[in-house]
């Protein structure tokens, strides 16, 4: 409506509610939100109703109504109200499908018990609220451990219920690499959660009400309450009717400024297929962000305009019993995916400077291209501030940005809220390092293959003694790095040596000296102990 005051604009909603915060419905749940009103209100307090979106921008609305029909010859859409079931006939001269994501059925039988729940809108959480203030629920259990799964854990856990969460993968959040998935998990763990992974739900059982959740390999989990958030899909089918394409991904085929197969119907937000800043190739990932942004485009593009998608980068940001998660650009297992051959750096370090109280320990994950230098991708975990961080690398990346040319950026510094040299040019720099052979890096789960070989490295732990004895890899020998220059005929120089220590920077340090001593290029942990996801030795 800024664009072209004289447009007739009609909204089709098949919910009661317009224009909602649904990516918020999990705090409405556990009471952080106290009314689910304030997830359609303005920033100025205005509630986002029929009466204010005619008012102010001469939009019609049509809530509680479904399209149930799209005659792309007529240019007719059919509409169904849900209250009474009249229908009527809509004329369009540009049509926007904008019909979002459906709950993935996992076919767990016995989904009909009482207290068993999909989170799939307003009016689920609503119910989902209520049932848990009204009944007391006291074990909840989770299906799915992605990010739909993993958004409900702490606002239900906040209810005071025990939550247990079942995954079928081997880690939670597969949009984590596997040392970070499993650190998100140790401390989810240590937050009060049991995780079951490699886990399938085959049935839940009770009489009229779900009283324990059947496994396929046999385990009895006791619940009296069940969220199922095994992801999300595309919702196609009024655009499936109409003869529209769908795409690769299962998501309706849209080009670059939001048109669909038939040029005067757009597609936008999470039903409409998405493809990779990166690559250019299909991609689909649901994000509210990106549909505020695709809304823009089309709102051009139906006014006459040529605006143009620049493609996504799955950027997320979640926050779990106060640990900060999030990522963008493509994770280590999705580059090689890509045909990438990808060098990392794990870097532990502070948001901002030590001496500061106010400092919070992150991890910072940074990929690249081995070959060019470009930036593929960031993740981090941690207390700290991670928010903005991931939005500077998904700007990089946006630009197409290598890692020389990132390690050099002037990021803001002052000693409450930063460190001079920030882990993301940190990291930049360990990869430039590693590209030019100046070291090499092993990942934990690399090494923990390594070890367990019929000829493992040497891990050669340089902290002090003290420390070493306290928490430490299995078989390693301890010399400490001020020590090591005058051990070196300690080491052997026909063995692969592993050096950790806890950050990596004493790593480096040491692989530096055997490597000028003229020892084979040594390898480092990437992270050190600080990002070692597995059991350690304890005396």
């Amino acid at each position: 409506m800024r664009l072209d005051p004289n447009a007739e604009v009609t909204v089709v909603e098949r919910g009661r509610a317009l224009s909602y915060a649904g990516c918020s419905l999990p705090y409405y749940i556990s009471g952080v939100v106290r009314e689910q009103r304030a997830l359609a209100v303005t920033p100025l307090g205005e509630e986002r109703d029929s009466s204010l979106l005619h008012e102010m921008k001469n939009v019609r609305t049509l809530n509680m109504s479904e399209a149930t029909e799209i005659d792309r010859a007529r240019k007719h859409l059919r509409v169904r109200r849900l209250v009474d079931g009249s229908e009527q006939t809509l004329t369009y001269d540009k049509l926007v499908v904008a019909t979002g994501t459906r709950a993935v059925d996992p076919g767990i039988e016995g989904e009909q018990l009482a207290g068993v729940y999909r989170l799939d809108g307003a009016s689920s959480a609503e119910a989902i609220r209520a049932e848990l203030e009204g009944s007391g629920a006291k074990d909840v259990v989770i299906i799915g451990g992605g990010l739909v799964g993993c958004y409900m854990v702490e606002p239900v856990a906040m209810t005071g219920a025990r939550v247990s969460i079942l995954e079928r993968d081997e880690h939670l959040l597969r949009v984590m690499d596997h040392e970070f998935a499993m650190l998100v998990a140790r401390h989810l763990r240590a937050s009060g959660v049991k995780i079951h992974t490699a886990a399938r739900a085959l049935a839940f059982e009770g009489d009229t009400r779900v009283r324990s959740v059947r496994l396929a390999d046999g385990r009895i989990l006791p619940c009296d309450f069940v969220i199922i958030a095994a992801g999300l899909e595309p919702e196609v089918a009024l655009a499936q009717r109409a003869g529209l394409q769908i795409g690769p991904t299962g998501a309706i085929w849209r080009d670059a400024t939001m048109r669909t197969s038939d040029p005067d119907i757009f597609a936008i937000g999470d039903c409409a297929q998405k493809f990779s800043t990166i690559t250019g190739k299909p991609d689909w990932i649901p994000s509210g962000g990106m549909a505020v942004r695709e809304g823009r485009i089309a709102a051009l593009n139906v006014c006459g305009g040529d605006e143009r998608d620049p493609g996504i980068l799955g950027s997320v940001v979640m926050q779990l019993f106060g640990m900060t998660v999030a990522r963008t650009g493509f994770g280590e297992r999705r580059a090689r995916a890509e045909g990438f051959d990808p060098v990392v750096a794990i870097v532990p370090s502070l948001d901002a400077a030590h001496y500061m109280p106010t400092a919070k320990p992150i991890l910072v994950k940074l990929i690249a291209d081995r070959a060019t230098g470009r930036l593929l991708g960031a993740q981090g975990i941690g207390e700290g501030s991670l928010a903005k961080r991931i939005d500077v690398v998904a700007a990089a990346l946006a630009s197409g940005m290598d890692v020389d040319r990132f390690s050099t950026l002037d990021l803001g510094f002052a000693p409450p809220v930063s460190i001079a040299m920030d882990a993301l040019l940190a990291a930049a720099n360990v990869i430039r390092n590693k590209r030019a052979g100046l070291v090499m890096g092993i990942g934990s789960a690399d090494l923990v293959q390594r070890l367990a070989a019929p000829h493992p490295p040497l891990v050669v732990d340089v902290r002090m003694p003290s420390v070493h004895g306290q928490r430490r890899l299995a078989r390693s020998i301890n010399i400490p790095l001020g020590a090591l220059r005058g051990r070196l005929h300690e080491l052997p120089r026909d063995r692969e040596i592993v050096i950790v220590s806890r950050t990596g920077l004493k790593s480096y340090e040491a692989a530096l000296i055997l490597k000028a001593a003229g020892f084979p290029t040594p390898i480092i942990l990437d992270g050190g102990l600080e990002c070692w996801p597995y059991d350690l030795e304890h005396l």
